[in-house]
């Protein structure tokens, strides 16, 4: 095995080996020293660390990583959100981060820790007092979270049923992520009517299963069975 195999290294496109297993082998090393982050050229690998490492997301780790350019610090999370942010204002241009990987990998918490970052550069560029600093916006990113869940859930799991509940607690488990979706709407100033919207439009296609749409003589839905139905009388 190569040396830089052996050692482990930063960046893994700096590998003399690029193969699995001696990516899996660096991301061991590093995830021995708790060091969950790990480059591969311009994409940030993350590994869940399923504990707290202390420091790694406080003010000074904020600070320190908005001060330097990407590769000159070792690969973290805000190295990314603060060259999107760099980008943002020298380019003017619109900038995305894809995050990607299995369920429980962390993507929700890695989507937060970089609003975290952009609220805290946005306020520093804004010059807020730092007794005005936490601040409805980051307040409301943070507590918008909820719904992300909820839609990203049901966009990489599915719906899956626990069948160790029986009804009633499989009706307070849904009722409490109920509440958790609407006090996130409310966050993101829905008004009631757009909630109780959003919930029945989502309680039709739920109790529809799966739908196909067809524009021919309005708007209607076909169902499975090849019956079609107004959308008004489905809703």
């Amino acid at each position: 095995m190569h040396p830089s195999s052996i050692d482990g290294v930063e960046d893994m496109s700096t590998l003399e080996e690029l193969h699995e297993a001696a990516i899996m082998h660096n991301l061991f090393l590093r995830y021995q020293k708790d060091n969950i982050y790990t480059n591969i050229g311009s994409i940030l690998a993350a590994v869940n660390p399923y504990k707290r490492i202390s420091g790694l997301y406080d003010g000074t780790a904020v600070d320190m990583y908005s001060k330097h350019q990407m590769g000159e610090l070792p690969p973290h999370i805000f190295a990314v959100a603060n060259e999107c942010y760099r980008c943002l204002w020298k380019r003017h241009d619109s900038q995305c981060v894809l995050i990607s990987g299995e369920s429980g990998a962390g993507k929700t918490e890695s989507t937060k820790l970089l609003l975290k970052f952009l609220s805290v550069m946005s306020q520093n560029s804004a010059g807020t007092p730092l007794s005005e600093r936490t601040t409805r916006v980051e307040q409301a990113l943070v507590q918008s979270s909820p719904i992300m869940e909820a839609f990203g859930n049901a966009k990489t799991s599915g719906c899956v049923q626990d069948v160790s509940l029986d009804d009633q607690q499989l009706f307070d488990s849904v009722m409490v992520r109920i509440s958790l979706v609407s006090e996130a709407l409310n966050v993101m100033e829905f008004t009631e009517e757009e909630i109780r919207d959003v919930f029945k439009l989502l309680s039709a296609v739920l109790q529809m299963g799966n739908i196909e749409f067809m524009t021919a003589g309005g708007a209607q839905i076909t169902s499975k069975g090849g019956k079609t139905k107004n959308y008004k009388d489905a809703i």
